[in-house]
């Protein structure tokens, strides 16, 4: 599991609507050859056994948009409808930058190709879980069970890279382990929106235990002492029973070092308001390996939680590994602050503040993690500015369409920058949406595309630089490669969007 994972997300999706073309602006430089802007969105199934399964999106009905700024600070489109084999040619678009956007995805680039889609574990006909799908399961020889313990699970075909106990506590719905407890006895997983493992189509299921302990000081480490491997086909509308019994892993020595001051000396680049929430060190395992078919959603084999102002830590501790050696394992580093957020209730009710995560973290293969406490790659953007005004100083009202701007990290070089524009709503707590988000490459001045921000709404920005690999291609943005890369958030203050 990546901390970028749990800590940022972004959602995709695609939209149909009417397609339009513009006549082009006398404005706008016209250079023939560099007239069109084309990609494909395929979405890459990577098979356990090396193969994949490449599957175009039918963008038949979707309407692929390029927004051009003009002079005069407003902007013509050029919209055309794809194709059923994934393919989109948007003409008359000259060199230079431009926004890119299909349904809720926006890229910010200057590239005359912008492919789309990621690579994805397991096959490409899974079926989706209901409420009150998953499994029952009964196992033998666990370790003792404390309640810093959790279970996960990952089933490559079934596109379950990481699944763990530690993400809901409703997850574990009855029979829940006592401390002490070295067997389970129908211990219900409620899997609801995960995909349904099928082992007549060669799915297998991992079941591993990650076993806590507190040290001094009041860390607490997890690793992996025991695991499972079964074949089963979950049922829908039903649990499913899973009888196993854990084996005892192997456990080898890594060393845990982590610089943890060295993260929280870049708080303030997060934001002004903004306090240490968690350190975290994990080891995680890499599905196939770094590279073209690198995967995203990967299975934790350990996790040092630290508390604020905990120092460096470097410590020789163990974990085993049920995964085979192909799936290398890299380390993640970072730092999650918290930063809350109180929407202004203007019927005269109360709103309460809702928390929400700025992170900076590192990822780096395990074998690199062995030299000595890791500090952080890239920090934050600086001076965020909105139409020239530094949006550190607030920014009460904002235009519909208003030019960002930002000056470069501290440390690093970002390949790409996040912006992502959630929107606040009185309530208790207060309410929360995500808008979207926008990737730029290769720039650090766009205008937002008007309907970008949410107009009339309180809202604000998590923007995020992210370092990517040298692997990583900017003609497939999304694309992730593997580690080594590293990304840091800046949370701006709130802001209301001027109404249409």
């Amino acid at each position: 599991m990546k901390l970028q994972a749990v800590w940022l997300t972004c959602a995709l999706a695609l939209c149909a609507c009417p397609a339009t073309t513009t006549t082009p602006d006398a404005t706008v430089p016209f250079d023939a050859g560099t007239q069109f802007i084309k990609g494909k969105y395929v979405t890459r199934f990577v098979q356990n056994d090396g193969r994949v399964i490449s599957i175009a999106g039918d963008l038949s009905a979707a309407t692929v948009t390029v927004w051009l700024e003009t002079d005069a600070g407003t902007f013509e489109q050029r919209s055309v409808l794809g194709d059923v084999n994934g393919n989109y040619v948007v003409p008359d678009v000259p060199q230079g930058p431009y926004v890119f956007q299909l349904g809720s995805i926006f890229i910010a680039t200057d590239s005359r190709v912008v492919n789309l889609g990621d690579n994805v574990p397991g096959r490409p006909d899974v079926v989706v879980l209901n409420p009150n799908e998953g499994i029952s399961l009964t196992a033998g020889n666990l370790a003792p069970w404390s309640k810093n313990d959790e279970l996960q699970l990952a089933s490559w075909g079934a596109g379950i890279g990481y699944f763990s106990s530690a993400l809901n506590s409703a997850i574990l719905r009855t029979h829940v382990p006592d401390a002490g407890d070295t067997s389970l006895s129908d211990l219900w997983i409620d899997m609801e929106g995960w995909d349904a493992i099928e082992g007549t189509k060669g799915d297998d299921l991992r079941i591993f235990q990650l076993s806590g302990q507190v040290l001094d000081g009041g860390a607490v480490w997890k690793s992996a002492t025991r695991s499972a491997t079964v074949t089963t086909d979950l049922k829908l509308n039903l649990h499913t029973p899973v009888s196993t019994t854990f084996t005892t892993l192997d456990q080898q020595a890594v060393e845990v070092a982590f610089d943890t001051t060295s993260f929280e000396a870049a708080r303030a680049d997060v934001s002004p308001n903004a306090v240490t929430f968690e350190n975290r060190w994990l080891l995680d395992a890499q599905l196939g390996g770094p590279g073209p078919n690198a995967l995203t959603g990967s299975p934790d084999l350990a996790i040092l939680e630290l508390p604020a102002d905990a120092g460096v830590i470097d410590l020789t501790l163990s974990y085993g590994n049920p995964f085979p050696a192909e799936w290398q394992p890299f380390v993640t580093v970072g730092t999650a602050f918290e930063v809350l957020y109180t929407a202004p209730a203007t019927d005269g009710g109360t709103s309460t503040a809702r928390s929400e995560v700025g992170a900076i973290s590192r990822a780096i293969p395990l074998a690199d993690a062995q030299n000595g406490p890791i500090g952080p790659a890239i920090t934050p953007v600086r001076n965020v500015m909105m139409d020239g005004v530094p949006i550190s100083q607030g920014l009460p009202t904002v235009a519909a369409a208003p030019v960002i701007t930002w000056d470069a990290p501290a440390l690093g070089t970002p390949t790409r920058v996040d912006i992502e524009c959630i929107v606040l709503t009185p309530g208790v707590p207060t309410g929360r949406l995500h808008q979207g988000t926008l990737h730029a490459v290769g720039t650090n001045r766009l205008r937002f595309p008007t309907g970008f921000l949410q107009p009339g709404a309180v809202q604000y920005l998590r923007i995020t630089a992210l370092s990517q690999p040298d692997g990583w291609d900017p003609t497939a943005p999304l694309r992730d490669v593997g580690p080594p890369s590293a990304s840091a958030a800046t949370m701006t203050p709130m802001f209301m969007v001027t109404p249409l």
